[in-house]
């Protein structure tokens, strides 16, 4: 036994290096003069490099009062021109794969030829971009009762660097993983933490809120007005959220314990038991590979040792530049060689289920530990996260969901299904689902909006920028039917920051129907911003149910859900799911999964 389990080892890591030789010798032939460029820039874009947005004025304030003279002097000078105006606020880099940061126009890498796309209807005569990046400061603290009130422009790690300077903590559970998000994003997209039935997103420790509406003028709204309901998970579509007044907490530890690689026979079941047992749970799932990890968090006093744990998920240029490589030859490739395939299923697994939650100060995952919770709740990798390093050329196929976490064990049999029926590859791209928990609230756009106990399904898959546009991602049929399985039959509701313009223009399956109080939202947008400034076309196009932009390649921009070959593109099929036929996808023809 023990000699067979060594030849296997032994073949797995000659197979390693075999790929590893092989792609070294294709990145020095060939890789480096076909690298593709995404779309330039003309005027902000997504951090993925999925599109980039136009506008006819870039505003960069650097306070309130900055950002309010600015937005007045655009909007009266074009009502004095007798023009139609629209804004939205982001920052330089937004971290999203839909539209609703854009005022106009966008462009997509996915179909590059054909250049800039038209708004949907008749389009602004005036587009003015926001972008907050200048605006990161902290603006007071008050250490006896734990507040602290910022710019929207901060972000997840400066948030948490802040509190730590000021001797508090962000309460666990609270923010995203990843800590190079907006706060002003963070809190109107609904994203969140993880904490079952707990304080699980932004909204949850928001006091108060500074904005500005759309005549320029400055507004402040606590947290628990019609205002604060109808801006947190809003979209910014009332106005230009520019401050925060967060409550914060006394300094704290976080212990965090792994559930190592478990096989997922039972993993609804292990779910439930562990949420039960840790609220501030986090799964990550390979239903490719069969197994799961999952990491659970509890705060622990602050005199509680720490143990040397630390987060990071950057990559050194060398290993992103082969990374990159490795990716977009086996997306290019129909039928890639065995060790390729091989090389590929060790690192989807790598950065996955064998990723740990945090690592010791040599880079080994640790398993268990204890770290400051300001540093043990999200991370940050800035520029050389895997699909921001420009030298490995990677994005990130988004989806997001949020339904309630008694409808979990359906979906999770759903996947094991259409996994069983329509996969017959080794492996998925390097990514996961990752599964993290939450509440409901009171919030009228929120996807958690009058829910029960929440899962947040999140599919994250890693794509070539330079083989996607022709190929799209690999295996992407599987993510496709899941994407209209969780939407159309578990009503999931979409990420507001995530997913693709087809997730909110589904002609079958209608978003807004999802919201119960979607119509009050609405009648509170008519009072205070009767003229539509702040709406972006994708969410007019959504309130419109005006059909998907069908043409050649749809599919594979996230444009459309196929309903024959043409959008798709050359070499690949649209074909129903052997599971769930009522689904159609993209599928290559000749491929291997």
């Amino acid at each position: 036994m023990g000699a067979a389990v060594g030849d296997q080892r032994a073949r797995r890591r000659a197979a390693v290096a075999a790929a590893t030789a092989l792609l070294a010798a294709w990145w020095c032939c060939c890789a480096a003069a076909q690298v593709v460029k995404p779309t330039p820039r003309q005027a902000y874009g997504a951090a993925y490099g999925h599109m980039a947005c136009q506008a006819s004025v870039l505003i960069e304030p650097n306070s309130t009062e900055q950002l309010a003279a600015a937005l007045k002097s655009h909007l009266a000078a074009a009502a004095a021109a007798g023009k139609s105006v629209k804004v939205r606020a982001t920052h330089k880099f937004f971290h999203s794969t839909t539209a609703f940061a854009c005022p106009s126009n966008t462009t997509n890498i996915f179909t590059p030829e054909a250049g800039s796309r038209p708004a949907f209807g008749a389009g602004p005569d005036l587009s003015v971009g926001v972008l907050l990046g200048g605006m990161d400061r902290v603006l007071s603290t008050d250490p006896a009762i734990h507040t602290m009130r910022v710019q929207a422009g901060m972000t997840v790690r400066q948030l948490l660097e802040a509190a730590t300077a000021a001797g508090m903590s962000v309460p666990l559970g609270t923010v995203p993983a990843f800590a190079d998000l907006m706060l002003g994003g963070v809190l109107l997209t609904g994203a969140h933490g993880s904490n079952y039935k707990g304080k699980s997103n932004l909204g949850d420790i928001l006091k108060e809120i500074t904005w500005v509406d759309a005549t320029g003028t400055t507004r402040t709204s606590a947290r628990d007005s019609p205002e604060g309901r109808a801006l947190a998970g809003g979209l910014g579509l009332l106005g230009i959220v520019s401050e925060l007044t967060l409550q914060l907490a006394p300094p704290s530890n976080t212990r965090f314990e792994t559930v190592w690689q478990s096989g997922d026979e039972d993993i609804a079941s292990d779910i439930l038991e562990l949420v039960a047992r840790s609220p501030r749970a986090l799964v990550v799932w390979r239903p490719d590979m069969h197994k799961y990890t999952a990491v659970l968090l509890s705060e622990v006093p602050a005199s509680e040792p720490t143990t040397g744990a630390t987060q990071t998920i950057e990559l050194p240029k060398l290993v992103a530049s082969g990374f990159g490589t490795m990716v977009r030859t086996w997306e290019e490739m129909a039928r890639p060689p065995y060790v390729l395939e091989e090389a590929m299923c060790i690192a989807s697994k790598e950065v996955s289920i064998s990723h740990g939650w945090a690592s010791n100060l040599r880079g080994r995952p640790l398993k268990n530990g204890v770290g400051p919770t300001n540093e043990m709740q999200s991370v940050s990798c800035g520029d050389q996260c895997a699909w921001e390093a420009e030298i490995a050329n990677l994005a990130m196929w988004d989806t997001h969901f949020t339904t309630e976490l008694w409808k979990l064990p359906d979906w999770i049999a759903d996947v094991k299904k259409l996994m069983a029926e329509d996969f017959t590859g080794r492996c998925l791209p390097p990514g996961y689902f990752w599964l993290r928990f939450g509440d409901g609230n009171g919030d009228l756009l929120s996807p958690a909006s009058g829910l029960n106990g929440t899962v947040n399904l999140q599919l994250s898959f890693m794509t070539s920028k330079a083989s996607a546009p022709q190929w799209g991602i690999k295996h992407g049929h599987i993510l496709e039917t899941l994407e209209q399985l969780t939407l159309c039959k578990y009503k999931g509701r979409p990420h507001w920051g995530k997913n693709h313009e087809r997730t909110y223009t589904h002609p079958n399956c209608s978003v807004p129907e999802l919201y119960p109080r979607f119509g009050e939202f609405l009648a509170m947008r008519s009072k205070l911003d009767p003229a539509r400034v702040f709406e972006p076309p994708l969410f007019a196009q959504m309130l419109a149910r005006a059909p998907p932009r069908y043409g050649p390649r749809c599919a594979l921009s996230g444009e459309c859900f196929c309903r024959e070959d043409k959008h798709c593109g050359p070499g690949r099929a649209c074909v129903p799911s052997a599971a769930f036929p009522e689904y159609r996808a993209c599928r290559r023809v000749g491929a291997t999964g």
